[in-house]
């Protein structure tokens, strides 16, 4: 990752400055027209964070932001899978039949 290598630090708070890339399985997701759908599995994956972070199951605080950014995650990253696999978007709003890769 460039982050560790950026001048400001890897931690960068400022808005719009990216040094690392997008990953693939969300730039797929998008490039397929499926925007959308991505960004329902983000506001999904968004709200389950949230959601085990403000029940306290666990009693360790950091534990719990932990097991919920994990979750959360893994969620993520099942939700744009399914999303870039079901192919591109089609002007009739059916989806296309993915094609595997050669």
């Amino acid at each position: 990752m460039r982050a560790r290598a950026h001048p400001g630090g890897i931690v960068d708070l400022s808005v719009g400055t990216p040094v690392d890339p997008t990953p693939a399985v969300v730039q797929a997701a998008l490039a397929r027209g499926r925007a959308p759908h991505a960004a329902i599995a983000w506001l999904v994956a968004a709200a389950l964070f949230v959601a085990l972070v403000a029940a306290p199951t666990i009693a360790n605080v950091v534990t719990r932001v932990e097991v919920g950014y994990f979750t959360a995650a893994l969620v993520l990253s099942g939700l744009l899978l399914f999303v870039y696999r079901r192919g591109a978007a089609t002007p009739g709003g059916a989806a296309a039949v993915p094609t595997p890769p050669s």
